[in-house]
C-alpha cells in the first residue's frame, strides 16, 4: 500500500539479471588467456628424420643427396646418418664408389669412399689414399695420401700396407725411411701381398732400399712371390738365379720387359705398386 494515497502499491517489476556484468566476466576477449597445452615434438621430429633417412637410402648420386640435404635441417642431419646409406650399411660404400669410378665420375666415387672411410672402413681408407695420390676426384695431395694409407694399414689392410711402404721408400708425403719401408714390405708379403714379396726380391738382388745384396734372400722372396700368384716375372728370375745366370742381363735382352713388368703388377692378386 502507498502511504500517501492509501491505494495499493503497484507491483514491483522484477529486475532482470545484470547481463552486462556476466557478459564482461565471460567475454573471451577480456578473460585471461589459459596456458597453451604443451606438446612433445620429439616424436614428430624423430618420425620426420626416419622418413628422410628412408628417402636418402634410395639416392645414390651425390648430386641428388646434396640437393635434398639443402632443403632443411632434418634432411641435412639425416644425410649424415648411417640409416641414410644405400644398401643399408657401410659395407656397400666401397662398391658404390667403385661403380662411379668405373664411369669416370671420380668426385662422386670419392664422396662414397669418404663416407666409408669416415666410418672406419679400411678398403675405403685405402681408396682415399689412392685418390689423393693420383689426384682423382680430389686435388693431388701426397701428405693426405700417406695419412689415409697409414690409417688403413693400421687396420690391417694389406694393399695399403704395401703402398705405404712405397711412400716411405721414395719419400712421398713423408720423409724417406728405407728401414720402415722394408719392414712394411715384409709385413705385407707376410699378409699375402705378391707385389711386396716380388719387390723384396728386387731389393735384395739389386741392393735397393737400404739393404745389402743377398742372392739367397732375393731368391727366397721371388719364390714366395710365385707362391702368392706372381708366377711370371718372379718365377723367371728365381729360375735364372738358381741356374747361376744374371736376371738383369735377361731384362736387357727384352725390350718389352719394363712395360710388361709394370702392367703385370696391376694384375696381381690384391693389386700392385702404383708408383
Amino acid at each position: 500500500w502507498c502511504s500517501r494515497c492509501e491505494s495499493p502499491r503497484p507491483a514491483t517489476r522484477a529486475r532482470a539479471p545484470d547481463d552486462s556484468r556476466s557478459t564482461l566476466k565471460e567475454d573471451p576477449a577480456r578473460a585471461p588467456l589459459a596456458a597453451a597445452p604443451r606438446f612433445d615434438m620429439s616424436p614428430t621430429l624423430e618420425a620426420d628424420g626416419n622418413v628422410a633417412c628412408a628417402i636418402f637410402s634410395h639416392l645414390e648420386h651425390p648430386r641428388d643427396r646434396d640437393a635434398l640435404a639443402s632443403v632443411s635441417t632434418v634432411f641435412r642431419d639425416a644425410e649424415k646418418s648411417d640409416a641414410s646409406l644405400p644398401g643399408g650399411g657401410v659395407s656397400e660404400l666401397e662398391k658404390l664408389g667403385g661403380e662411379f669410378y668405373d664411369e669416370d665420375e671420380c668426385e662422386e666415387a670419392v664422396y662414397w669412399y669418404r663416407k666409408g672411410a669416415d666410418r672406419g672402413d679400411a678398403d675405403c681408407m685405402h681408396l682415399m689414399g689412392l685418390s689423393y695420390h693420383h689426384g682423382e676426384g680430389v686435388d693431388k695431395d701426397m701428405r693426405k695420401a700417406f695419412e689415409w694409407l697409414e690409417k688403413a694399414s693400421e687396420l690391417g689392410h694389406v694393399g695399403a700396407t704395401h703402398d705405404l711402404a712405397g711412400h716411405y721408400e721414395l719419400g712421398v708425403g713423408v720423409d724417406v725411411d728405407e728401414a720402415k719401408a722394408i719392414e712394411l714390405y715384409v709385413k705385407a708379403a707376410g699378409m699375402g701381398h705378391p707385389a711386396s714379396a716380388r719387390h723384396l726380391g728386387d731389393c735384395y738382388y739389386h741392393e735397393e732400399c737400404g739393404v745389402a745384396e743377398d742372392i739367397n734372400e732375393a731368391l727366397k722372396w721371388y719364390r714366395r712371390a710365385c707362391e702368392l700368384g706372381d708366377s711370371g716375372y718372379s718365377e723367371s728370375r728365381a729360375d735364372l738365379i738358381e741356374e747361376g745366370l744374371d736376371p738383369s742381363e735377361s731384362d736387357d735382352d727384352d725390350d718389352d720387359d719394363e712395360q710388361s713388368e709394370s702392367e703385370h703388377l696391376a694384375t696381381l692378386p690384391q693389386g700392385g705398386h702404383y708408383f
